[in-house]
């Protein structure tokens, strides 16, 4: 590989990790990290270290995401790039929403969303707003969640993103579920589907759709009509290969057939759910404590164990994880702190390079006014001294 690094440029290198950081990030890691390698300027330097951090969080590799995206950040603002320096800001703050420290997520987007009103990116400040609106839901603040999705409802509409808006009127749906209001919330989630309709958004919108309906007739104790649209999400999502909107479904499709006394089946949902590689989820989490509660009414003792410690493995793993969160976000202030401090220690030297400046245009302009001065003296001198010889000669 070190062959094809020196053989290639920066820029090609560095649209090849652009090219694979979603298909294939591990691969993109090793390109951007290549194209670092080769960066001449600290714009280059900046933006490879981007690359790296995205492809780190699409690999799921938070740690290292985190580090990269700290090393990008300092470096845009040294380069006082404010637009760089939001959309990095917001892919940490991302990451604190992921990993559960939403006060620490929250306090990122808000100053993400300053910059970006500052910027004019109204797309980006309305996704601000958007992700903001979620961390509140998450934290059960359901009227500053509502407040933030209407601020990004508004732009969306300016906007005519359709698809941004069908978005929000399912977080709007969900708004309603959370406080009960069941048929409100299925009224929302059908007008966002009826939004994106002949879209290429469309079938994504239609699988979260269906399963967020089948979740509030569930709420309604409606359950077959939840079992109806839950499977409909199902057909379309892959149930072998889990992503946490699967195990969502799954989980959702075991709590209504439980309802409905139909354990087997229930037990069969929840074992799909456990083939997810995202093991520090909520809904991985629901799906042991799901299991746990079934083995353990029907007297399977062995199998509720298995899932008791699955459910400790968990906790141990979230302990891990929020102190890790802790770490980085010291070290991210630490980093704040820290470019704060370089830049007034710029600003002072700026100051003191100006103070310098002055003195020396003011010492210039002193001298110059002295020759002049000087010179216009001379002179002076020159033509009274003329004159007296001029007067003498007359008078001869």
């Amino acid at each position: 590989m070190p062959a094809l690094a020196s053989a290639q440029s920066f820029q090609q290198l560095y649209d090849s990790a652009a090219r694979f950081y979603n298909s294939d990030p591990t691969k993109a890691v090793e390109l951007g990290k290549q194209a670092l390698s080769l960066a001449e300027t600290e714009q280059e330097t900046a933006n490879a270290n981007f690359m790296i951090a995205a492809s780190h969080y699409n690999s799921k590799n938070m740690a290292d995401a985190l580090m990269y995206y700290f090393t990008a950040l300092r470096q845009y603002q040294e380069l006082n790039d404010q637009k760089h320096i939001s959309d990095v800001m917001l892919n940490i703050a991302v990451i604190f929403k992921q990993c559960y420290a939403y006060d620490k997520a929250i306090d990122i987007y808000k100053q993400v969303a300053e910059l970006k009103h500052d910027l004019g990116d109204q797309f980006l400040l309305a996704e601000t707003y958007r992700n903001m609106a979620k961390v509140y839901r998450l934290k059960a603040d359901y009227d500053s969640a509502a407040l933030y999705n209407t601020k990004a409802l508004d732009i969306y509409l300016e906007l005519n993103d359709k698809k941004s808006q069908s978005v929000i009127y399912n977080e709007l749906g969900i708004l309603h579920k959370e406080t009960h209001r069941y048929d409100t919330a299925i009224d929302y989630y059908f007008r966002a589907l009826h939004i994106v309709e002949g879209t290429k958004a469309e079938a994504s919108r239609r699988a979260k759709t269906y399963n967020n309906a089948g979740n509030a007739y569930l709420g309604k104790k409606d359950y077959e009509r939840a079992r109806h649209y839950l499977l409909l999400s199902l057909d379309m999502k892959d149930a072998e290969n889990p992503d946490e909107s699967t195990v969502r479904t799954l989980n959702n499709l075991a709590e209504t057939f439980q309802n409905m006394n139909q354990t087997d089946s229930a037990i069969y949902y929840l074992e799909l759910a456990t083939a997810t590689t995202d093991t520090t989820s909520t809904e991985a989490l629901r799906t042991r404590e799901m299991l746990a509660d079934i083995y353990k009414g029907t007297g399977n003792t062995e199998k509720a164990m298995l899932a008791y410690e699955q459910i400790h493995q968990y906790a141990r793993s979230m302990a891990h994880l929020q102190q890790n969160n802790d770490r980085l976000y010291n070290f991210y202030q630490v980093q704040s702190v820290l470019y704060e401090i370089q830049k007034i220690e710029q600003e002072e030297n700026a100051r003191k390079e100006r103070m310098i400046t002055l003195a020396i245009v003011g010492l210039s302009v002193l001298v110059v006014g002295l020759i002049f001065l000087g010179i216009y003296r001379s002179y002076r001198k020159r033509k009274i001294y003329k004159k007296a010889i001029v007067d003498e000669l007359k008078k001869l």
